[in-house]
């Protein structure tokens, strides 16, 4: 048993080694309405039958969150997640290499792409950033501002660029703390919050 366990470890290590860095595709668009931040791909979405899909997990409750809010105008599954940008929505993480769960990051993983992610998101300038988690946007002000604080999920006071900043929770399976009913309202309030934006500019 120890053995097979030990072996089926050693492949998934065999596996990270082998990832490109950019795991998953990079939907550029400037002046966006809404940046979406995972904490980091699952290996489903990685090497799933929906290869390269952001949240493809049937199990992950993202795109049935964001279709009942009505943030985009159609509904949407992770096959079609290119076609966000023309909604003014994009998926990105805030690791882009994939494991299994987030214990297996490490810290050169947040040292190493938090930089990466920022430079990004101030050159696309989007309207909101909205970060998917705690965990996520926590690691964010660690290791890019050094703020260790636990931050609430709400608009935030602080901004990165131009951009407004927006926490809902984590839409994993994981996170029984949040019911469906719930992830829907912070993903409706996370709407109202770029429609009066919109409205405004």
């Amino acid at each position: 048993m120890r053995s097979s366990r030990d072996a089926r470890n050693k492949r998934i290590k065999v596996i990270r080694s082998l990832i490109v860095r950019t795991l998953l595709p990079y939907y550029v668009e400037i002046g966006l309405d809404v940046v979406l931040i995972g904490l980091n791909p699952s290996l489903y979405s990685t090497y799933s039958t929906n290869v390269g899909s952001y949240f493809a997990n049937p199990r992950n409750r993202l795109w049935p969150a964001v279709n009942a809010s009505e943030l985009a105008s159609k509904p949407l599954s992770p096959i079609f997640d290119y076609t966000l940008p023309s909604y003014g929505i994009r998926l990105t993480d805030l690791i882009e290499c994939s494991t299994r769960n987030a214990s297996e990051l490490k810290i050169n993983d947040y040292l190493h792409w938090i930089p990466v992610l920022y430079e990004k998101l101030i050159h696309y300038k989007s309207k909101i950033v909205c970060f998917q988690g705690l965990m996520a946007y926590s690691n964010y002000l660690r290791h890019s501002k050094n703020i260790r604080t636990r931050p609430s999920l709400k608009s935030q006071s602080c901004v990165i660029g131009k951009s407004e900043v927006f926490v809902v929770p984590n839409p994993t399976p994981e996170n029984a703390r949040f019911s469906m009913d719930e992830l829907i309202k912070w993903y409706q309030e996370l709407k109202v919050t770029r429609d009066q934006l919109v409205n405004i500019q």
